[in-house]
């Protein structure tokens, strides 16, 4: 397999060595132990502030991204040495032709393996994405939670009530026995 070389070489060090240190960061936030009661500031009622899962969830969302616009950019790779592949293949079939099932030809088989190994790397891309898309959504979903019931509304009882001013507001009231158990009536 023909190594990566100069440049895409740096580069796909570069989106390696940031994929590892968002994982990392998003690591540290999701384990962070909360600060001590006596440095929080006090919080108005319904507000919560940037909880672990809070902060975590748009952390997964942004490594998700990062994760697709890997992938898309390992898939674009192999399109062009794919297409580069078709290109000597059509001009020049003499080139083209399997020993082993490898190209005789060191140019074609270069345009393969590249083609391989940026489809491969693309699907980490996706595969990572989907995960963290998934971790994302998750967290997303746990934060939609609020520790607690919602304040009852009242509402007054009464069987029939007018009220008069600007507007008027009338209300009935049905028990459910009137309207039977079912569609027969019964």
């Amino acid at each position: 397999m023909n190594q990566l070389t100069g440049a895409a070489s740096r580069v796909h060090i570069a989106i390696r060595r940031a994929a590892c240190g968002a994982a990392a960061t998003a690591l540290m936030i999701a384990l962070a132990p909360p600060p001590p009661a006596g440095a929080q500031a006090p919080s108005r009622p319904g507000t919560r502030g940037w909880t672990t899962a809070r902060t975590g969830k748009w952390v997964l969302l942004g490594i998700s991204v990062g994760f697709g616009v890997y992938a898309l950019s390992h898939s674009q790779t192999a399109e062009r040495s794919y297409d580069r592949l078709r290109g000597l293949c059509q001009t020049q079939p003499a080139r083209c032709t399997l020993t082993n099932n490898r190209y005789d030809d060191a140019a074609a088989e270069g345009f393969y393996d590249r083609a391989v190994t940026n489809d491969r790397q693309a699907r980490v891309g996706i595969l990572g994405g989907q995960v963290t898309l998934l971790g994302s959504a998750a967290l997303f979903i746990y934060d939609l939670r609020n520790g607690g019931r919602p304040p009852d509304i009242p509402y007054p009882p009464a069987a029939l009530r007018a009220q008069a001013g600007r507007r008027l507001v009338i209300g009935l009231r049905v028990p459910l026995s009137a309207l039977g158990s079912g569609p027969t009536g019964r």
